[in-house]
């Protein structure tokens, strides 16, 4: 009678087989919270276009876009992701569509999936801060810097859009009397460096929790 093979070379055997390695390859997808103020208007459309930008780049570096359901900063980097053939994973304060589109008067374009916390907007803030493998700031209201703190305190990387006002030096400050080292913050002036340099922290920070969550897949 052939002997049997145990579960653990069963796993392994697997773990080895080229679909294995494609679905583990495709599955290490991180998420990126991009936030910011929810009124652009004043800020002229240098701010709308940076957001789609940033959306678009966390899309070309095949990374998961996650933002609060709301207008402003958001609302146009969910828009850029999208256009870019991202996938984005909104985050509303509401309890359900109802209430989000009724109540609150919230937005629901350029999102493949909305979570409704029903926690209102602190709560959602803070989910969405605690949710997302890394998160990045444009400007810093009191809502952002919320979410900008939230994932400091979860060690999360953070990376802040330096924009050379007062505002992102006031934010740098409190951030460096404050976080005592609990996750690393960047700041930097380019798009490009700055998504670069996050993903690259957050890859940095996230493998073995990614890998295990595949095998334990694999393993059904």
């Amino acid at each position: 009678m052939p002997k049997k093979s145990s579960p653990k070379k069963k796993i392994e055997k697997k773990l080895k087989s080229p679909a294995a390695s494609l679905f583990m390859r495709n599955y290490i997808k991180h998420t990126v919270a991009i936030v910011g103020s929810a009124q652009t208007g004043h800020k002229g459309k240098e701010s709308i276009e940076l957001a789609q930008e940033l959306g678009e780049l966390v899309a070309a570096h095949n990374a998961v876009l996650m933002t609060p359901v709301m207008p402003g900063i958001s609302y146009w980097a969910a828009k850029g992701a999208k256009q870019a053939g991202g996938f984005v994973i909104g985050v509303s304060p509401a309890q359900s569509l109802k209430e989000h589109t009724q109540v609150y008067g919230l937005p629901t374009e350029y999102h493949d999936i909305i979570i409704y916390t029903g926690q209102g907007h602190a709560g959602a803030d803070s989910f969405l801060a605690r949710a997302a493998d890394a998160l990045i700031a444009i400007g810093s209201k009191i809502g952002t810097l919320n979410q900008i703190t939230t994932a400091a305190v979860e060690g999360k990387p953070v990376g802040i859009l330096d924009m050379g006002t007062d505002t992102s030096t006031l934010t740098k400050d409190i951030l460096k009397e404050t976080r005592k080292g609990h996750a690393r913050v960047l700041f930097e002036r380019k798009l490009q460096d700055l998504v670069e340099k996050l993903l690259k922290e957050a890859k940095a920070a996230t493998p073995k929790r990614r890998v295990a969550s595949s095998t334990k897949y694999l393993c059904q």
